[in-house]
């Protein structure tokens, strides 16, 4: 977090994302440290070796001393999860992921970015990733935004009208 108390440099907000990721796949380590198995001078040791493993703003810890005299530490991956994404829509930033059946040109890329920006009128990023699933076709999601065009919506759509 920069001087000013409303900005995150960044590097920061990568590090953020990094550990908020981190933590969503690696929940067993929040139970751990929050539920009474480590002396309280090893739970701090944790937080310190995290805030630094992730080279994460000092502020971070203050926050996570605060969930932990709460008995919430639990919730430091949404947490850290929201903090980015407030920054984001502060800033007008979203991040996409497209998802396709099939590989995608970098010109390709460059229209869904454009396309996705035009409609939302924001700051696109954007990930691709491959995802047999949709059998044929392309999805695009952020974490406030959903567009999708493959076979497998369509075969949800008709499943869905045949069980109505």
């Amino acid at each position: 977090v920069s001087q000013s108390r409303y900005t995150i440099q960044s590097s920061s907000l990568q590090a953020l994302q990094s550990a908020s990721h981190f933590l969503s796949h690696s929940k067993e380590i929040l139970f751990l440290i929050g539920y009474g198995m480590l002396e309280s001078q090893e739970v701090e040791r944790c937080v310190q070796l995290f805030i630094q493993r992730f080279a994460l703003p000092q502020t971070i810890e203050k926050i996570c001393m605060l969930l932990l005299a709460h008995n919430r530490i639990f919730l430091l991956g949404s947490v850290l999860h929201d903090i980015c994404c407030i920054h984001k829509e502060k800033n007008n930033e979203i991040d996409v992921t497209v998802s396709t059946a099939h590989e995608v040109s970098s010109e390709q890329i460059e229209f869904l970015k454009k396309f996705f920006t035009y409609y939302s009128k924001a700051t696109v990023t954007m990930s691709v990733v491959h995802d047999a699933s949709l059998i044929a076709g392309i999805r695009m999601q952020s974490d406030m935004w959903l567009w999708e065009d493959s076979v497998a919506k369509k075969l949800r759509v008709l499943q869905q009208n045949v069980l109505l």
